[in-house]
């Protein structure tokens, strides 16, 4: 189970990932076992703005992020995970 001191904006699934996105931080987790893979300080974002690829192949996670004065649209990338199994 998980659980988050702040209010969940959003929850986005697809078959191997979980992201969770509340006010001003994005999680990204493996659905399988609930593992963290990644945290992300956004911009504010009281309506949960982010996207997720759906191509099994990579993973791709767009969210608001924040950066000196700017606001910005982070584009987070991963490679196949079955590469680094084989």
């Amino acid at each position: 189970m998980l659980v988050f001191a702040a209010e969940i904006k959003r929850v986005l699934l697809r078959k191997d990932v979980v992201v969770v996105v509340l006010e001003k931080k994005t999680y990204v987790y493996e659905l399988k076992t609930l593992t963290r893979v990644d945290c992300f300080d956004s911009f504010y974002n009281p309506f949960g703005l982010c996207a997720i690829s759906t191509d099994m192949a990579s993973f791709f996670c767009a969210m608001p992020v924040h950066k000196v004065q700017k606001s910005w649209l982070a584009l987070i990338t991963y490679k196949d995970r079955n590469e680094d199994a084989a």
